[in-house]
Parts: structure tokens; C-alpha cells; sequence
């Protein structure tokens, strides 16, 4: 009797670990807030005046105070924490139409906690500031902290202009300053606090901010395998959303801080988390960040996303110039999500063509993804020349939003697709001059063959530099028209093939940085110049 009951313990004990370390499909992460930016690269925003009418976005600001005695002079700027609900308020206060609200609804989907968390009462829903200039280099900030529209000497804040200021040395500097503001917390309105950095000069005419706030937690699978978990926001909203949200694990505060900040691995909704032999994806956030959700990736389910090793969303469309398409067709793609308003996009389109005349073919192709009006890009390609595939996003009519699928939050994205599905690359290394030396690693082409071609023509335009720090050189006017045609690095000095379009005469352009000033340098480019093939120019 005594040998039966121990072997039924013995089982029962089996079976009870066996149960425990059973896998669970959900995980939920427990974080708590923390001010700074911890492992994120620090996201910054326009402050907007309070022009209150001036547009339809407008229609909701508060009046503006009146400034006056110890306050004259001082220009009134709002800050909106949470845009959702201020744009839902004004829906629901008649002041925009319904199509604002159903965007949002659109975007985020109807379940989304910042979507469903919100209410039709009036409330605080924005932070004063206040600015006045003392001259180009200083000026004054009030902050109405306590959120009572009533000015203290505590609330001003002097800031000077520093010309030796980088972005690391000059948002260093800049104090960080507690604001409070009312939103909906678990149903009910109450006030929200945030560690707001302002960052004036950093910007020519703009005055940027960000909430220097991020969370932290652990994540336990229940296995023993446990790793920190930092959520940031992007820094610049109130709330969090699956539309903003990015996630970093590491270790240990040491781990995080022996990566360069560029080559950390940022993670986003949809992304895989790797915990002991098994991937969790981010599933979900909360409207504070308090609680983040991870599904575990099924033993037969196929890992599609857009972190790099994941299999590719699949894309079955067709271009603007109504031709199926299909991405993977044993080609390399690029994706280049884009729009003609994107004034990051459009800068980079001439390294985009230079690319494409010399890697598209049969083992590469470049398509844009675009996001943006038909009318507007078709008539933007056609006047820019751009001679690759152009995808709408979504075309009316269609269910399938690509934008969506990939999880764009960002203008531009850019992934690169390897021959059979998988993600190779997601932006770091896609854009710049930085790209062709990507497309050259990842298609084993050696980049002196890109350069080569760079600089083929009737001559090769040798720009020698006096300065290290001259960069960015293009050339516009003559033969380039208002196009840009970047002059690229080989060597000690940039190069770029040039023919003639009329005649033995030309006078063009040339464009450069120094010291972060753009200079211009007008020159007469003559075939009689040429010796050897080259026309040295010096700058």
C-alpha cells in the first residue's frame, strides 16, 4: 500500500510540473513608467501656436489668455497630448465633420483602447506654453504646469541659443518639466502627468518637444527564461497604440547601453520576441503602457511580419499603369513606402534612380508603395521623371490595405525582400548613400562596379574637397535641369559621370554642405576642360 501511494505522488508530482511548465499561448507583460528616454532613440514634434479658427484642426483650441504686464509680449502655443480624443471632441461638439473621426476609426480600428476610452465631456485636454523671443539666440518659455492658467515665476523657463550645440548636446541640456493635463483613465477623467522637453533652435523657426517618458518590465514565459522589456511611445503622444509602440528587450541596463543607439533592434506590433526556444508577438498595449500582450507563435504557423527573418506579407496588386503585380517573383525587392507630400521621401528620390539604372534587372527591382492621392502622385511621377513600379497602398473599391499589412506609422519605410519572401532589411542601410552599398552587399556586386558606373560618361566630374566636412554634393541647371544628381564618395573626392545635352558648353550648379550651411558654386562646364577623361573641380 505503502509503494502504491508513493508511486501516485510521484505521478501527481510529474503531472503538476508537467502542467505548470505547460506553454502559454498569451503573455502579459506588467510595466511601469519611467522618465527619460532609456534605450529609444528620442522622437521630437512641432509646437503649434494657438491660432485658434485659423484652420478646421483648430476649431476646438481654447481662447487664447490675455498677455499682458510681467507676460507681454508673450506668444501663446498649445500642446494636445492626446489628438484622438480631442479630435473626437470636436466631432461630437459639431466642429468637424464625421469623415475626421472616421479616419481615426479607420486607422486604429474600433477596438483600439485609445479609440474606445474616450468622452464627450469638456475637459483640460491640452498644455499652455507661452513664448517670447529676446532677440535671434535667447528667449522665454512659460509652462503653465499646474494646468490653471495662472502664471508663476517658477513656470518660466530661459533658453539660449549654444552654437556648438548638437542633438545630443543640446537636448542634454534642455530641462525636463512636469505638465499635467486631463484624459479618460479607466473610464473616468482624471489628470495626467508628463515629463515634457522642449527644444528650441534645434530646429530653424520651429520650437520642438517630446514627453520624456518610456516603461519598463519584465518578461517571464514561467520556464525560468526572463529578459527586461522597455515600451516606448515614440515620445511624442500621451497614450500608446498599436500604431506607436516600440519595444526593445535586452538583458541588462549594460546590454542596451554597449549598442550603438542606431543598431539597437526596435521593435513593433506584430514583431517577434524571442523567449527560451520559442517567438511571442506583440499582440497588444494598453492605452498607458502598462500592460503589453504577447501571443505565442503556433509550432505549424508561419512567422509573417516585417522584422527582419520573417516571411514577407505577400502583395498581389497591380501598378498605376493597371499591370498585375505580384512581389515575390524571384527577384530582390525593394519597398519603398512613399508619398509626393513627404518631403523625406521626395529627397531621396535621386539616389532612388541613380539605384535603379544600375541594379534593376533581372535579380532586383525597386516598387513604390505609395500612400498618398492618385491624382497627385501620378502627376508627380510623370514631371520627376520616376521610371519605376509605382502600388497604390489600397486602390477604392479594394478591402486590402498594404499600408496596414506592413504597419507603416512612418513616412518613409523601406524594406528590403529577399528572392523568396523573407525580410532582409527594414530602413537601417536603405536610405542615403548608405543604399547602394546595401544593394551591392546583399546582390555580392562590389560597389567599385556602382561607382564606376556613377561616374561613366562623356566625363567624370572629380569634385576634390579642401574641407573633410563638405558632403552632400549635387549638381542641378544645364544638362540635370531642376533635378538633383548626387555626386558620390570614391575615394578622397565625389564623382559623377556628365554628358552634354547641347553644344560643348553648359553651366551648372553645384551644391554642397559645409558646416551645416548649404553652399552654391556656379561653373561652366566646356568640353575643352576635359583631360584624361576628367574634369577636376575643386571646391
Amino acid at each position: 500500500m505503502k509503494k502504491f501511494c508513493v508511486l501516485m505522488l510521484m505521478l501527481s508530482i510529474i503531472f503538476q510540473v508537467a502542467f505548470a511548465q505547460e506553454k502559454a499561448d498569451y503573455l502579459s507583460v506588467s510595466l511601469s513608467p519611467q522618465i527619460g528616454e532609456g534605450p529609444f532613440l528620442m522622437g521630437f514634434s512641432r509646437i503649434n501656436p494657438n491660432k485658434k479658427g485659423e484652420h478646421t484642426f483648430q476649431a476646438g483650441y481654447p481662447e487664447p489668455l490675455t498677455y499682458e504686464g510681467e507676460m507681454e509680449g508673450f506668444e501663446e502655443y498649445l500642446l494636445i497630448p492626446n489628438s484622438i480624443q480631442y479630435t473626437y471632441l470636436n466631432f461630437k461638439k459639431g466642429l468637424s465633420d464625421e469623415s475626421s473621426w472616421k479616419g481615426l476609426l479607420t486607422m486604429f480600428g474600433e477596438e483600439a483602447a485609445v479609440i474606445k476610452e474616450v468622452t464627450d465631456q469638456e475637459h483640460r485636454f491640452f498644455v499652455r506654453l507661452a513664448v517670447k523671443e529676446l532677440g535671434e539666440d535667447a528667449m522665454q518659455i512659460w509652462v503653465d504646469q499646474n494646468a490653471d492658467d495662472i502664471w508663476q515665476a517658477g513656470e518660466i523657463y530661459d533658453y539660449k541659443k549654444n552654437p556648438e550645440d548638437n542633438w545630443e548636446t543640446g537636448i542634454a541640456r534642455f530641462p525636463i518639466i512636469p505638465v499635467q493635463y486631463e484624459d479618460v483613465v479607466n473610464g473616468e477623467l482624471e489628470k495626467v502627468e508628463l515629463a515634457l522637453q522642449l527644444a528650441p533652435f534645434m530646429s530653424p523657426g520651429n520650437i520642438l518637444y517630446a514627453y520624456k517618458n518610456y516603461q519598463q518590465g519584465v518578461l517571464d514565459d514561467g520556464l525560468g527564461n526572463q529578459t527586461n522589456l522597455f515600451l516606448s511611445n515614440s515620445f511624442t503622444s500621451g497614450y500608446f497604440d498599436n500604431t506607436n509602440l516600440k519595444a526593445f528587450v535586452a538583458s541588462t541596463d549594460e546590454d542596451w547601453q554597449a549598442i550603438n543607439a542606431f543598431q539597437r533592434e526596435f521593435l513593433e506590433y506584430g514583431d517577434a520576441i524571442q523567449l527560451g526556444d520559442e517567438k511571442y508577438l506583440i499582440h497588444s498595449v494598453d492605452k498607458w503602457g502598462t500592460e503589453l500582450v504577447l501571443r505565442r507563435l503556433g509550432e505549424d504557423e508561419a512567422w509573417i511580419g516585417t522584422q527582419k527573418g520573417a516571411q514577407a506579407p505577400a502583395i498581389v496588386s497591380k501598378t498605376l499603369t493597371d499591370e498585375p503585380y505580384t512581389m515575390n517573383n524571384g527577384k530582390v525587392t525593394m519597398l519603398d513606402f512613399w508619398g509626393s507630400w513627404c518631403g523625406p521621401c521626395v529627397a531621396e528620390i535621386p539616389l532612388l534612380k541613380d539605384v535603379v539604372s544600375f541594379f534593376e534587372g533581372d535579380r532586383f527591382e525597386l516598387v513604390g508603395m505609395v500612400y498618398d492621392q492618385r491624382s497627385a502622385v501620378e502627376k508627380f511621377i510623370e514631371n520627376n521623371g520616376v521610371n519605376w513600379k509605382q502600388v497604390m497602398h489600397s486602390y477604392e473599391g479594394d478591402e486590402m490595405d498594404y499600408a496596414k499589412v506592413y504597419n507603416i506609422n512612418a513616412y518613409p519605410t523601406t524594406f528590403l525582400i529577399s528572392a523568396d519572401g523573407k525580410v532582409l532589411v527594414k530602413n537601417d542601410g536603405l536610405r542615403g548613400f548608405q543604399l547602394y552599398k546595401t544593394l551591392c552587399q546583399q546582390l555580392d556586386i562590389p560597389e567599385e562596379s556602382f561607382l564606376k558606373h556613377i561616374a561613366s560618361g562623356e566625363a567624370t566630374l572629380v569634385f576634390e574637397v579642401s574641407d573633410p566636412k563638405i558632403s552632400g554634393i549635387y549638381l542641378t541647371g544645364g544638362k540635370f535641369n531642376k533635378q538633383k544628381y548626387y555626386a558620390y564618395k570614391s575615394g578622397d573626392h565625389f564623382v559623377r559621370g556628365h554628358e552634354w545635352e547641347n553644344g560643348t558648353e553648359e553651366v551648372i550648379n553645384v551644391v554642397y554642405n559645409l558646416n551645416g550651411k548649404q553652399e552654391t558654386k556656379e561653373i561652366t562646364l566646356s568640353k575643352e576642360m576635359i583631360q584624361e577623361g576628367k574634369i577636376i573641380i575643386a571646391l
